[in-house]
């Protein structure tokens, strides 16, 4: 049966859309059946699914057994902002992780704006190992548009927020903070240690003076042709791939 636009469970994915509300009712939405699949493969909690009428019957063995609602195209197409929505997504719980001391190497994201950079870093954490990740300041790691970019990395790692003292505080007391800043040593050259945070500030002004001047020391990529920096994603999947080559030559 197609539920009408105005069911309470549709009204309320739609505001899920807007960071306020996520963070209200403590709930997100994943679009498309690659990433729906994989919440239910990793144990997310879902919960429920809603899936545009005519990609019923395409989904239909999938559906099976789970909680799903089925609505026009119109009311699908306000649920998201997708270009190309595939029919299909679901509403889960955010995680309640508080704010703790990492057990492993981590990073920390200072004042990260652009969704898809948000996206792209927390997918190559993921990648890499960094599986726990602290966010000050930076754009809403589950919004639609930074799910799509992470592409199921938010299902991996344990995502902490808070002020950059509090942060601060919270990691040293466990390992020293590797700040990526252009004034730093070269990374290729650099001695890293196997416990440590790893620290990318805003796309455009880099780290704060505050966490600058707070963190142990610095490493930057070496520049040619008088180019100043990388995109932000770009320079933390380098810097997090180089860190990980270096330490398997030492294993």
């Amino acid at each position: 049966m197609v539920i009408s636009a105005n069911n309470s469970k549709i009204l309320n994915a739609k505001k899920l859309l807007q960071k306020k509300y996520r963070d209200e009712y403590g709930k997100y939405l994943i679009e498309g059946i690659k990433l729906v699949s994989e919440a239910f493969l990793r144990n997310q909690k879902i919960d429920y699914i809603i899936v545009k009428e005519d990609c019923f019957d395409k989904y239909k063995s999938f559906l099976n057994d789970k909680t799903f609602l089925v609505v026009d195209a119109k009311t699908f197409k306000s649920l998201t902002d997708a270009v190309n929505d595939q029919g299909i997504l679901a509403v889960a719980e955010k995680p309640n992780t508080k704010l703790d001391s990492p057990k492993q190497k981590c990073l920390i994201l200072e004042n990260i704006q652009n969704p898809s950079n948000m996206g792209a870093i927390l997918r190559t954490a993921a990648a890499t190992g960094y599986n726990t990740v602290y966010t000050v300041d930076c754009t809403d790691p589950y919004s639609p548009k930074c799910m799509r970019s992470g592409m199921s990395a938010q299902f991996c790692i344990d995502i902490m927020s808070g002020s950059i003292q509090n942060v601060f505080d919270a990691v040293k007391q466990k390992c020293r903070v590797l700040c990526a800043d252009m004034r730093g040593e070269d990374i290729f050259s650099a001695y890293i240690e196997p416990f440590h945070a790893l620290l990318f500030g805003n796309e455009g002004s880099g780290v704060s003076e505050y966490a600058f001047k707070n963190c142990d020391y610095s490493i930057s990529l070496p520049m040619q042709n008088r180019l100043e920096s990388l995109n932000v994603a770009v320079s933390a999947g380098i810097i997090m791939y180089t860190i990980n080559y270096k330490s398997s030559l030492k294993a």
